[in-house]
């Protein structure tokens, strides 16, 4: 049951003692090498980590929009990545809450991430829920690919993810919503994706090529014909990523290479 009146901040203090007590040395060590050392890292395993954040959810799963926001702000405010992507987790599960005038604040989250462990979660859920209920929202993010900030521009692309998924797997979409052609808009997508078609950083490329990879799933045709459109503007990374699963005919029709497959070998 929740606890009625009980201060936000007493319980976000709470949380983050648990986190510490979880944490494990070893684990913290291997985890902050493989993020390469941007952040500190308590060392909390993944159970423990949702065990603490699901006491907190059973003492404040009525909060308002203003302790939402308190909250993320005060775990975000943290040198630690258990801390910070407690706050992804309640935008996340609350982000129903949310309201259009708080998209800069997200966006200003995903500008100082640091990192895709904590911006992808929050650039693939919270995010696109956000945009998806309230769709004039596409056309501001559409400009973060401008942004000075890799992690933002990372989150104009991947913001697409799940609606663009959605058109076809109603599971991959918020509680609530029905992809229409207001509040999926792979046209943004594929403008923001040929803008920056010729950007060096990895992070960029990496998540054209995702977004690419999970849409030719179910429309390959779509893929294919975005690629022909833009002949020789992407990454070999991009393409490998987007080309991964789009059939024989597709590849060839782009004029790739296509391998030929192995042949299984009966073990004696």
């Amino acid at each position: 049951m929740p606890l009625v009146g009980k201060d936000i901040i007493t319980s976000l203090k709470k949380l983050k003692r648990e986190l510490a007590a979880h944490g494990d040395a070893k684990r913290a060590e291997g985890a902050s090498a493989y993020l390469k050392h941007v952040l500190k890292h308590h060392g909390v395993a993944t159970p423990e980590l949702r065990e603490c954040l699901c006491g907190f959810y059973s003492e404040h799963d009525d909060m308002t929009r203003e302790e939402l926001l308190k909250a993320a702000l005060f775990l975000w405010d943290s040198d630690y990545w258990e801390e910070k992507i407690a706050a992804v987790a309640l935008l996340n599960r609350y982000e129903k809450l949310l309201a259009p005038t708080d998209l800069d604040f997200l966006g200003d989250l995903c500008a100082q991430s640091g990192t895709w462990a904590l911006l992808d979660t929050l650039a693939t859920v919270g995010l696109p829920a956000l945009v998806m209920r309230h769709p004039a929202l596409y056309t501001k993010v559409r400009k973060w690919s401008k942004s000075d900030a890799m992690w933002k521009r990372r989150a104009s692309i991947l913001v697409h993810l799940r609606p663009m998924i959605g058109r076809d797997r109603k599971s991959r979409l918020p509680k609530g919503i029905t992809a229409d052609e207001r509040n999926v808009r792979p046209d943004l997508f594929y403008s923001t994706a040929a803008e920056l078609a010729h950007e060096k950083e990895f992070f960029i490329r990496k998540a054209i090529g995702w977004v690419l990879r999970e849409v030719s799933k179910l429309r390959p045709e779509e893929v294919r014909d975005f690629l022909l459109a833009h002949p020789g503007e992407f990454s070999g990374l991009t393409m490998r990523e987007a080309c991964k699963y789009l059939p024989e005919k597709m590849l060839r029709e782009l004029g790739l290479e296509v391998k030929p497959k192995k042949l299984a070998t009966k073990k004696r």
